[in-house]
């Protein structure tokens, strides 16, 4: 393994960084990962474990001048949508700072001393509002699902 200045852990939203190979930039994307579950010891991807594993066996022997964060796209496209559906009492704000809460400490608690440390911003959602239910539909697999529908109507 070479030496890499930036390495870039992310949703699927930081794949755009894989064109900047030349500048020594490494990208760890991870399909559907969301920031709530970096830390959820029961993730189905778990993602936390992999990134905690990469930082520990490689990078703290090449030491990147930065680690840049791209998570929490997949929590507010997606699975924001999906609890609204299933949950009557979800309260939007309690939820976001819950998110924010988790992914912080998550960051905290992998104890990079070495390296700057840096957290994207996530875009907010773009989708309008009359395309929310065929998106949330396609993105749950509930494509056949009419219980699921008439809850979105």
């Amino acid at each position: 393994m070479y030496y890499q200045k930036i390495v870039s852990f992310g949703d699927s939203f930081c794949k755009p960084l894989t064109l900047f190979k030349k500048h020594k930039i490494k990208v760890f994307p991870y399909k559907g990962a969301s920031a709530s579950g970096l830390s959820n010891s029961e993730s189905t991807l778990d993602v936390g474990t992999d990134i905690r594993t990469i930082i520990n066996r490689y990078y703290k022997i090449y030491k990147p001048l930065c680690y840049l964060f791209i998570f929490g796209n997949v929590d507010l496209h997606i699975n924001l949508y999906y609890k609204l559906i299933h949950s009557q009492d979800l309260n939007i704000d309690d939820y976001i700072k819950n998110l924010v809460d988790k992914y912080i400490n998550f960051i905290i608690d992998l104890k990079i001393e070495y390296s700057d440390i840096v957290i994207t911003s996530v875009i907010l959602p773009v989708v309008e509002e009359n395309m929310h239910k065929s998106s949330i539909i396609f993105y749950t697999g509930n494509r056949t699902n009419e219980e699921m529908k008439q809850k979105i109507d």
